[in-house]
Protein backbone atom coordinates (compact mmCIF):
# COMPACT_ATOMS: atom_id res chain seq x y z
CA UNK A 1 0.00 0.00 0.00
CA UNK A 2 3.43 2.26 0.46
CA UNK A 3 4.31 1.84 -2.67
CA UNK A 4 0.55 3.14 -4.23
CA UNK A 5 -0.03 5.48 -1.73
CA UNK A 6 0.74 8.76 -3.73
CA UNK A 7 -1.58 7.60 -6.31
CA UNK A 8 -4.01 6.67 -3.77
CA UNK A 9 -6.97 9.36 -3.39
CA UNK A 10 -9.09 7.22 -1.44
CA UNK A 11 -8.66 4.16 0.03
CA UNK A 12 -11.27 1.56 -0.70
CA UNK A 13 -11.70 -1.41 1.13
CA UNK A 14 -13.20 -4.55 0.30
CA UNK A 15 -13.78 -7.44 2.94
CA UNK A 16 -14.14 -10.91 2.56
CA UNK A 17 -15.62 -13.57 5.44
CA UNK A 18 -16.10 -16.88 5.23
CA UNK A 19 -15.15 -20.35 7.12
CA UNK A 20 -12.52 -22.91 6.55
CA UNK A 21 -12.52 -26.30 7.11
CA UNK A 22 -9.04 -28.06 7.90
CA UNK A 23 -9.91 -31.14 8.87
CA UNK A 24 -11.64 -34.37 7.71
CA UNK A 25 -12.13 -36.32 10.83
CA UNK A 26 -13.91 -32.94 12.95
CA UNK A 27 -15.41 -29.61 12.43
CA UNK A 28 -12.24 -27.64 12.85
CA UNK A 29 -12.20 -24.49 11.28
CA UNK A 30 -10.95 -21.47 10.31
CA UNK A 31 -12.77 -18.07 10.21
CA UNK A 32 -10.67 -15.52 8.84
CA UNK A 33 -11.30 -12.23 7.99
CA UNK A 34 -9.44 -10.58 5.25
CA UNK A 35 -9.83 -7.26 3.17
CA UNK A 36 -8.45 -5.85 -0.27
CA UNK A 37 -8.44 -2.24 -1.82
CA UNK A 38 -9.84 -2.30 -4.95
CA UNK A 39 -6.68 -0.90 -6.87
CA UNK A 40 -4.22 -3.39 -5.79
CA UNK A 41 -6.32 -6.06 -6.95
CA UNK A 42 -3.27 -8.69 -6.34
CA UNK A 43 -3.00 -8.23 -2.44
CA UNK A 44 -5.12 -9.65 0.17
CA UNK A 45 -4.22 -8.94 3.43
CA UNK A 46 -5.18 -11.01 6.86
CA UNK A 47 -6.72 -8.80 9.57
CA UNK A 48 -7.26 -11.93 11.87
CA UNK A 49 -8.02 -15.44 11.70
CA UNK A 50 -10.15 -17.38 14.56
CA UNK A 51 -10.38 -21.16 15.24
CA UNK A 52 -12.93 -23.31 16.38
CA UNK A 53 -15.07 -25.89 16.16
CA UNK A 54 -18.23 -25.13 13.92
CA UNK A 55 -18.99 -21.71 13.09
CA UNK A 56 -18.92 -18.95 15.67
CA UNK A 57 -22.24 -18.63 17.68
CA UNK A 58 -22.48 -15.15 17.47
CA UNK A 59 -21.10 -12.79 14.79
CA UNK A 60 -21.44 -9.26 16.23
CA UNK A 61 -19.14 -10.74 18.62
CA UNK A 62 -16.97 -12.68 16.37
CA UNK A 63 -16.52 -9.27 14.30
CA UNK A 64 -16.68 -6.74 17.44
CA UNK A 65 -12.41 -6.07 17.36
CA UNK A 66 -12.28 -5.92 13.45
CA UNK A 67 -14.89 -3.05 13.57
CA UNK A 68 -13.56 -1.02 16.41
CA UNK A 69 -10.44 -0.84 14.21
CA UNK A 70 -11.89 -0.25 10.91
CA UNK A 71 -14.80 2.83 12.41
CA UNK A 72 -11.98 5.17 13.50
CA UNK A 73 -9.95 4.34 10.41
CA UNK A 74 -13.48 5.29 8.59
CA UNK A 75 -14.24 8.32 10.39
CA UNK A 76 -10.41 10.04 10.70
CA UNK A 77 -8.95 8.70 7.42
CA UNK A 78 -5.71 6.86 6.93
CA UNK A 79 -2.41 9.31 7.99
CA UNK A 80 0.72 9.48 5.65
CA UNK A 81 3.86 9.74 6.54
CA UNK A 82 4.03 13.09 4.87
CA UNK A 83 0.97 13.91 6.73
CA UNK A 84 -1.79 13.69 4.39
CA UNK A 85 -5.23 12.31 5.75
CA UNK A 86 -6.43 9.93 2.90
CA UNK A 87 -10.62 8.88 3.21
CA UNK A 88 -10.93 5.09 3.94
CA UNK A 89 -14.22 3.33 2.64
CA UNK A 90 -15.89 0.00 3.26
CA UNK A 91 -16.94 -0.12 -0.47
CA UNK A 92 -17.91 -3.97 0.01
CA UNK A 93 -18.27 -7.14 2.04
CA UNK A 94 -17.85 -10.05 -0.33
CA UNK A 95 -18.69 -13.33 0.73
CA UNK A 96 -20.94 -16.80 -0.14
CA UNK A 97 -24.70 -16.86 0.79
CA UNK A 98 -24.05 -18.69 4.09
CA UNK A 99 -21.14 -16.78 5.36
CA UNK A 100 -23.69 -13.68 3.84
CA UNK A 101 -26.58 -14.03 6.07
CA UNK A 102 -24.52 -15.13 9.21
CA UNK A 103 -22.88 -11.94 9.55
CA UNK A 104 -26.18 -9.69 8.46
CA UNK A 105 -28.29 -11.77 10.66
CA UNK A 106 -30.67 -12.67 7.72
CA UNK A 107 -32.17 -15.86 6.26
CA UNK A 108 -30.41 -17.99 4.46
CA UNK A 109 -30.87 -19.24 0.90
CA UNK A 110 -33.35 -21.98 1.47
CA UNK A 111 -35.48 -19.35 3.06
CA UNK A 112 -38.87 -17.85 1.24
CA UNK A 113 -37.46 -14.64 1.64
CA UNK A 114 -33.62 -14.77 1.13
CA UNK A 115 -32.99 -12.66 -1.63
CA UNK A 116 -30.53 -9.97 -0.48
CA UNK A 117 -31.87 -7.78 -3.06
CA UNK A 118 -35.59 -7.94 -3.36
CA UNK A 119 -38.49 -9.25 -1.25
CA UNK A 120 -39.67 -11.95 -3.83
CA UNK A 121 -41.00 -14.55 -1.74
CA UNK A 122 -40.73 -18.67 -3.03
CA UNK A 123 -43.19 -20.67 -3.33
CA UNK A 124 -42.74 -24.52 -3.20
CA UNK A 125 -43.37 -26.56 -6.20
CA UNK A 126 -42.59 -30.50 -7.04
CA UNK A 127 -40.93 -30.27 -3.65
CA UNK A 128 -38.81 -27.72 -4.44
CA UNK A 129 -38.18 -24.22 -3.12
CA UNK A 130 -38.20 -21.74 -6.16
CA UNK A 131 -38.38 -18.05 -7.40
CA UNK A 132 -40.02 -18.05 -10.71
CA UNK A 133 -40.82 -14.56 -12.26
CA UNK A 134 -44.66 -13.88 -12.40
CA UNK A 135 -44.19 -10.25 -13.00
CA UNK A 136 -41.34 -8.04 -14.65
CA UNK A 137 -38.13 -7.26 -12.38
CA UNK A 138 -38.70 -4.02 -12.97
CA UNK A 139 -41.43 -4.40 -10.94
CA UNK A 140 -40.79 -6.19 -7.90
CA UNK A 141 -39.90 -4.38 -4.72
CA UNK A 142 -36.10 -4.08 -4.09
CA UNK A 143 -34.59 -4.19 -1.00
CA UNK A 144 -33.06 -0.93 0.25
CA UNK A 145 -29.68 0.13 2.97
CA UNK A 146 -32.68 2.57 4.29
CA UNK A 147 -35.32 0.14 4.99
CA UNK A 148 -32.39 -2.67 5.92
CA UNK A 149 -30.75 -0.01 8.54
CA UNK A 150 -34.63 0.73 10.25
CA UNK A 151 -35.13 -3.01 10.52
CA UNK A 152 -38.01 -3.05 8.41
CA UNK A 153 -38.05 -6.57 7.21
CA UNK A 154 -37.82 -7.90 10.62
CA UNK A 155 -39.05 -11.93 10.94
CA UNK A 156 -39.00 -12.34 7.35
CA UNK A 157 -35.53 -11.41 6.19
CA UNK A 158 -34.25 -9.96 9.33
CA UNK A 159 -33.29 -12.06 12.87
CA UNK A 160 -31.46 -9.88 14.19
CA UNK A 161 -28.60 -6.78 14.19
CA UNK A 162 -25.81 -6.92 12.29
CA UNK A 163 -22.79 -5.17 13.61
CA UNK A 164 -21.76 -3.47 10.06
CA UNK A 165 -25.54 -1.88 10.03
CA UNK A 166 -24.84 -0.31 13.53
CA UNK A 167 -21.59 0.54 13.53
CA UNK A 168 -19.81 1.05 10.02
CA UNK A 169 -20.27 4.39 8.72
CA UNK A 170 -22.03 4.94 4.93
CA UNK A 171 -22.05 1.05 4.74
CA UNK A 172 -25.10 -0.47 3.12
CA UNK A 173 -25.83 -3.50 3.93
CA UNK A 174 -28.03 -4.41 0.74
CA UNK A 175 -25.66 -1.97 -1.78
CA UNK A 176 -22.71 -2.44 -0.47
CA UNK A 177 -23.31 -6.56 -0.72
CA UNK A 178 -22.64 -7.99 -4.29
CA UNK A 179 -23.63 -11.22 -4.53
CA UNK A 180 -21.08 -13.77 -5.16
CA UNK A 181 -20.35 -14.65 -8.77
CA UNK A 182 -18.45 -18.20 -8.16
CA UNK A 183 -21.48 -19.16 -6.34
CA UNK A 184 -24.32 -17.87 -7.97
CA UNK A 185 -23.17 -18.24 -11.82
CA UNK A 186 -20.20 -21.40 -11.58
CA UNK A 187 -20.89 -23.68 -9.03
CA UNK A 188 -24.58 -22.53 -9.13
CA UNK A 189 -26.03 -21.79 -12.58
CA UNK A 190 -23.77 -23.33 -14.49
CA UNK A 191 -23.63 -26.85 -12.55
CA UNK A 192 -27.37 -26.96 -12.21
CA UNK A 193 -27.81 -26.94 -15.64
CA UNK A 194 -25.38 -29.11 -16.38
CA UNK A 195 -26.68 -31.16 -13.76
CA UNK A 196 -29.92 -30.97 -16.09
CA UNK A 197 -28.59 -32.41 -18.60
CA UNK A 198 -26.61 -35.36 -17.68
CA UNK A 199 -28.65 -36.25 -14.70
CA UNK A 200 -32.33 -34.55 -15.14
CA UNK A 201 -35.92 -35.14 -16.25
CA UNK A 202 -36.45 -37.46 -19.14
CA UNK A 203 -37.27 -34.74 -21.27
CA UNK A 204 -34.13 -32.74 -20.59
CA UNK A 205 -31.72 -35.34 -20.42
CA UNK A 206 -29.26 -35.94 -23.07
CA UNK A 207 -28.57 -39.22 -24.41
CA UNK A 208 -25.55 -41.57 -23.58
CA UNK A 209 -24.50 -41.22 -26.74
CA UNK A 210 -23.89 -37.23 -26.58
CA UNK A 211 -22.46 -37.02 -23.63
CA UNK A 212 -19.60 -39.00 -24.87
CA UNK A 213 -19.35 -37.48 -27.63
CA UNK A 214 -19.38 -34.03 -25.76
CA UNK A 215 -16.44 -36.14 -23.41
CA UNK A 216 -14.65 -36.75 -25.75
CA UNK A 217 -14.52 -33.51 -27.43
CA UNK A 218 -13.51 -31.50 -23.32
CA UNK A 219 -10.76 -34.44 -23.65
CA UNK A 220 -9.26 -33.79 -27.17
CA UNK A 221 -9.39 -29.95 -25.89
CA UNK A 222 -7.05 -30.50 -23.03
CA UNK A 223 -3.61 -30.49 -25.81
CA UNK A 224 -4.67 -27.16 -26.82
CA UNK A 225 -5.74 -25.75 -23.87
CA UNK A 226 -3.04 -22.71 -22.90
CA UNK A 227 -1.29 -22.72 -19.31
CA UNK A 228 -3.54 -19.57 -18.33
CA UNK A 229 -6.28 -22.04 -17.54
CA UNK A 230 -6.03 -23.34 -14.14
CA UNK A 231 -7.32 -26.51 -15.43
CA UNK A 232 -7.40 -28.34 -18.45
CA UNK A 233 -11.28 -29.68 -19.45
CA UNK A 234 -12.39 -32.82 -18.15
CA UNK A 235 -15.42 -35.59 -19.46
CA UNK A 236 -18.79 -33.95 -18.93
CA UNK A 237 -18.77 -37.36 -16.59
CA UNK A 238 -16.99 -36.05 -14.08
CA UNK A 239 -19.05 -32.60 -13.70
CA UNK A 240 -19.76 -33.25 -10.17
CA UNK A 241 -16.08 -33.13 -9.00
CA UNK A 242 -15.71 -29.91 -11.50
CA UNK A 243 -13.69 -26.99 -9.57
CA UNK A 244 -15.34 -23.58 -10.23
CA UNK A 245 -12.72 -22.57 -12.74
CA UNK A 246 -14.07 -25.63 -14.49
CA UNK A 247 -17.35 -24.51 -14.81
CA UNK A 248 -16.11 -21.49 -15.73
CA UNK A 249 -14.15 -22.13 -18.21
CA UNK A 250 -17.13 -24.53 -19.69
CA UNK A 251 -19.46 -21.32 -19.81
CA UNK A 252 -17.04 -19.01 -21.51
CA UNK A 253 -15.20 -21.13 -23.62
CA UNK A 254 -15.70 -24.67 -23.96
CA UNK A 255 -19.45 -24.60 -23.85
CA UNK A 256 -20.46 -23.11 -26.84
CA UNK A 257 -18.34 -25.25 -28.75
CA UNK A 258 -18.69 -28.50 -27.23
CA UNK A 259 -23.29 -28.42 -27.13
CA UNK A 260 -23.39 -26.93 -30.87
CA UNK A 261 -25.11 -29.96 -32.58
CA UNK A 262 -25.65 -31.33 -29.63
CA UNK A 263 -28.33 -29.50 -27.30
CA UNK A 264 -31.78 -29.03 -28.67
CA UNK A 265 -31.81 -25.46 -30.75
CA UNK A 266 -33.92 -23.71 -28.37
CA UNK A 267 -31.70 -24.97 -25.14
CA UNK A 268 -28.20 -24.07 -26.93
CA UNK A 269 -29.47 -20.83 -27.36
CA UNK A 270 -30.52 -20.07 -24.50
CA UNK A 271 -26.72 -21.38 -23.00
CA UNK A 272 -25.39 -19.32 -25.55
CA UNK A 273 -27.37 -16.02 -23.94
CA UNK A 274 -26.31 -16.83 -20.32
CA UNK A 275 -22.56 -17.34 -22.42
CA UNK A 276 -22.57 -13.95 -23.77
CA UNK A 277 -24.29 -11.96 -20.89
CA UNK A 278 -24.50 -14.29 -17.76
CA UNK A 279 -28.35 -12.83 -17.69
CA UNK A 280 -30.83 -16.19 -18.23
CA UNK A 281 -34.49 -16.94 -19.68
CA UNK A 282 -34.33 -20.15 -17.39
CA UNK A 283 -38.19 -19.96 -16.43
CA UNK A 284 -39.60 -20.66 -20.15
CA UNK A 285 -37.78 -23.39 -21.09
CA UNK A 286 -36.89 -25.64 -17.44
CA UNK A 287 -40.16 -24.65 -16.02
CA UNK A 288 -40.64 -22.24 -12.74
CA UNK A 289 -39.80 -25.02 -10.44
CA UNK A 290 -35.99 -25.00 -11.05
CA UNK A 291 -35.75 -21.61 -10.84
CA UNK A 292 -33.68 -21.78 -7.71
CA UNK A 293 -32.28 -18.96 -5.42
CA UNK A 294 -29.28 -18.71 -7.50
CA UNK A 295 -30.86 -18.61 -11.13
CA UNK A 296 -33.30 -15.76 -9.29
CA UNK A 297 -29.93 -13.42 -8.48
CA UNK A 298 -28.87 -13.71 -11.99
CA UNK A 299 -31.71 -10.94 -12.21
CA UNK A 300 -29.57 -8.53 -9.55
CA UNK A 301 -26.40 -9.36 -10.99
CA UNK A 302 -25.91 -6.66 -13.53
CA UNK A 303 -26.71 -4.30 -10.43
CA UNK A 304 -23.27 -5.38 -8.68
CA UNK A 305 -21.41 -5.25 -12.22
CA UNK A 306 -22.43 -1.73 -12.81
CA UNK A 307 -20.87 -0.96 -9.61
CA UNK A 308 -18.32 -3.04 -9.29
CA UNK A 309 -17.20 -3.68 -12.64
CA UNK A 310 -16.68 -7.00 -14.66
CA UNK A 311 -16.89 -10.49 -13.18
CA UNK A 312 -14.12 -11.67 -13.57
CA UNK A 313 -1.79 -25.74 1.95
CA UNK A 314 -0.58 -23.84 4.53
CA UNK A 315 -1.11 -26.21 7.42
CA UNK A 316 1.27 -29.28 8.17
CA UNK A 317 -0.60 -30.94 10.90
CA UNK A 318 -3.52 -30.55 12.89
CA UNK A 319 -1.62 -29.50 16.36
CA UNK A 320 -1.74 -25.20 16.74
CA UNK A 321 -3.29 -24.85 13.44
CA UNK A 322 -3.19 -20.63 14.48
CA UNK A 323 0.64 -20.76 15.12
CA UNK A 324 1.19 -23.09 12.06
CA UNK A 325 -0.96 -20.05 9.85
CA UNK A 326 1.15 -17.56 11.26
CA UNK A 327 3.96 -19.27 10.57
CA UNK A 328 2.98 -20.15 6.93
CA UNK A 329 1.71 -16.33 6.28
CA UNK A 330 5.23 -14.87 7.22
CA UNK A 331 7.27 -17.18 4.98
CA UNK A 332 4.96 -16.51 2.19
CA UNK A 333 5.76 -12.59 2.70
CA UNK A 334 9.54 -12.98 2.83
CA UNK A 335 9.48 -15.46 0.03
CA UNK A 336 7.37 -12.34 -1.72
CA UNK A 337 9.79 -9.51 -0.71
CA UNK A 338 12.77 -11.49 -1.80
CA UNK A 339 11.21 -11.74 -4.97
CA UNK A 340 10.54 -8.50 -5.41
CA UNK A 341 13.85 -7.67 -5.04
CA UNK A 342 15.29 -10.29 -7.59
CA UNK A 343 13.02 -9.07 -9.97
CA UNK A 344 14.80 -5.87 -9.93
CA UNK A 345 17.97 -6.94 -11.66
CA UNK A 346 19.17 -7.27 -14.76
CA UNK A 347 16.30 -8.95 -17.20
CA UNK A 348 17.25 -11.67 -19.66
CA UNK A 349 15.59 -13.01 -22.27
CA UNK A 350 15.88 -16.63 -23.58
CA UNK A 351 14.40 -18.96 -25.94
CA UNK A 352 13.85 -16.74 -29.19
CA UNK A 353 10.60 -17.50 -30.72
CA UNK A 354 10.88 -18.71 -34.43
CA UNK A 355 8.78 -21.74 -34.94
CA UNK A 356 5.08 -19.75 -35.49
CA UNK A 357 3.62 -16.57 -37.30
CA UNK A 358 4.43 -12.99 -36.51
CA UNK A 359 2.21 -10.66 -37.10
CA UNK A 360 4.32 -8.14 -40.13
CA UNK A 361 5.08 -4.92 -38.22
CA UNK A 362 7.50 -7.25 -35.99
CA UNK A 363 9.06 -8.43 -39.33
CA UNK A 364 9.39 -5.09 -41.01
CA UNK A 365 10.72 -3.83 -37.96
CA UNK A 366 12.98 -6.57 -37.44
CA UNK A 367 12.22 -6.58 -33.85
CA UNK A 368 13.06 -10.23 -31.93
CA UNK A 369 10.74 -11.96 -29.78
CA UNK A 370 11.69 -14.86 -26.64
CA UNK A 371 9.20 -16.86 -24.74
CA UNK A 372 10.97 -17.06 -21.62
CA UNK A 373 11.68 -13.15 -19.78
CA UNK A 374 13.39 -13.62 -16.64
CA UNK A 375 16.36 -11.91 -14.13
CA UNK A 376 18.17 -14.71 -14.56
CA UNK A 377 17.56 -16.52 -11.53
CA UNK A 378 13.70 -16.52 -11.47
CA UNK A 379 11.88 -17.09 -14.23
CA UNK A 380 8.97 -14.63 -14.46
CA UNK A 381 7.15 -15.28 -17.76
CA UNK A 382 7.22 -18.49 -19.80
CA UNK A 383 5.28 -18.58 -23.19
CA UNK A 384 3.84 -22.15 -23.58
CA UNK A 385 1.11 -24.24 -24.84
Amino acid sequence: LKLEIGSIKEINLTLNIDGLPISRSNQSCFWPIMISELRLKQKVFIVGVFHGYGKPKCPNEYLEEFISELVPLINNGFLTEEGEVIPVVLSALICDAPAKSFVLCTSGHTAYGSCSKCTIIGKYINNRLCFPSDEEYSEFNLRSDEDFSKFLYKNKYQHGISIFTTSVPSFGSVSCVPLDYCHVVCLGVMKKLIYLWVKGPRFLKLKPSDITVISEKLIEMQQYTPKDFARKPRALSEFLNWKATEFRQFLLYTGPVVLKSVLKSEYYDHFIILHVSISILFQNLYGEYLVSHNVHNLLHLSDDVKKYGALDKLLQKSQHPLQQLTKRYIERENSLNNCEQECQSKIVHKNEYSDGPVTLDFVDLNIKQYKTFSNGRLRLFKLKI
